[in-house]
């Protein structure tokens, strides 16, 4: 009975239900006679910092009262080959470069915790150090490999010299005189008439004439226009750019610890950019970072609202496969802001609430 108990426990808490959890801490210490499973009742889980390896600060990560998981005070130590006992729940690890990384321990768990150290980033880029993504129940579904991800979607500005670069300017007009029309923001995929207005070069002014805040997340281009967009930022800045994969966007949802949401487990409309929280009740978009709640543990802003992200399924597939994750501002129901939403997106599609940011390889 006592075993049975234990298991329901551990199932309890993978879903966070911490009063069913607690009522069976009760009822399987009544049942452990022999005291075999004191220690798991206990709460306690021990990790293990390999050798070699940076030495790790480990903290407690506690709910706030505006739903995030905050790191707290009181700093665990452990050296490099060193072991640690700590409370079940959720824990931050930090490196001595500032990595971190979340990680989750469970009753009577024994995990190594390791943590690489970053390499140099450019600016705008966070370091995920990888590791395990999990589904709703605690189980590992996927792992990834150390990578760097944009703390932000790509902006309008950053579109713009895009277009305006000779060579894709030339590549626009071209397409245009075939009756096509290619990487210029667009309200539809059959949409021949660009949202932005085009001189000489294109400028950031709608079709009625008003300015587009240059901070503003691109929208209206197809995951074409990205991998484009990705061909021509590796050539300029000389770094192996590409779209993120699913499991990588999720991982930075996740952070490293399972959560549903960026900021922690329990999900609140008023820290994303959604459709329900518009002053007037209607979905408008604003700059990227708006949101300082909607930031995950490695400070990428904006996973769970703002716009919907293109990933694709896996680097290497043929042909490719497009995934839209997360939520926009154009969403309202809980389920579109968490690491497990998405949905399938054509090559040329369209859609007014879908970005994209960059991901970065790393050695």
């Amino acid at each position: 009975m006592a075993d049975w108990c234990v298991h329901q426990l551990r199932e309890a808490e993978a879903r966070d239900d911490e009063a069913e959890a607690l009522a069976l801490v009760a009822k399987a210490s009544l049942y452990d006679n022999d005291r075999r499973h004191g220690e798991l009742l206990a709460g306690l889980g021990r990790v293990t910092v390999p050798s070699p390896g940076p030495s790790l600060r480990v903290r407690a990560l506690v709910e706030d009262g505006q739903r995030v998981l905050r790191a707290g005070d009181h700093v665990v130590r452990v050296a490099a080959g060193e072991s640690a006992t700590l409370m079940r729940g959720r824990w931050l690890a930090t490196a001595e470069d500032g990595s971190v990384l979340a990680f989750r321990l469970d009753r009577g768990d024994s995990r190594d915790l390791r943590l690489a150290l970053a390499p140099p980033l450019p600016a705008g880029v966070a370091y995920l150090p990888g590791g395990a993504i999990f589904d709703r129940g605690g189980r590992t579904v996927a792992e990834v490999t150390r990578y760097g991800l944009a703390q932000r979607e790509v902006t309008c500005g950053e579109w713009l010299a895009f277009l305006n670069d000779p060579a894709v300017l030339a590549t626009i007009i071209a397409e245009e005189r075939a009756g096509r029309c290619v990487r210029v923001p667009r309200s539809a995929v059959d949409q021949r008439t660009p949202l932005w207005r085009r001189g000489r070069e294109f400028a950031l002014i709608d079709g009625a004439g008003q300015a587009i805040d240059p901070e503003l997340p691109v929208t209206g281009v197809s995951a074409a226009d990205a991998e484009a967009f990705v061909r021509w930022r590796t050539q300029r800045d000389g770094l192996p750019w590409r779209l993120p994969t699913r499991d990588e966007w999720r991982f930075a949802m996740q952070g490293g610890d399972g959560r549903p949401f960026p900021w922690g487990v329990r999900f609140d409309p008023d820290i994303v950019l959604a459709d329900c929280t518009g002053a007037d009740g209607a979905p408008r978009l604003t700059p990227g970072g708006r949101h300082a709640r909607d930031r995950s543990v490695q400070g990428v802003l904006d996973l769970a609202g703002s716009v919907g992200e293109l990933t694709v399924a896996a680097h290497g597939r043929v042909p490719m496969l497009y995934l839209v994750c997360g939520g926009s501002f154009r969403d309202r129901q809980d389920e579109a802001f968490a690491s497990e939403a998405f949905r399938p997106e054509a090559v040329n599609a369209i859609h007014p609430g879908t970005g994209f940011r960059l991901a970065l390889a790393l050695p």
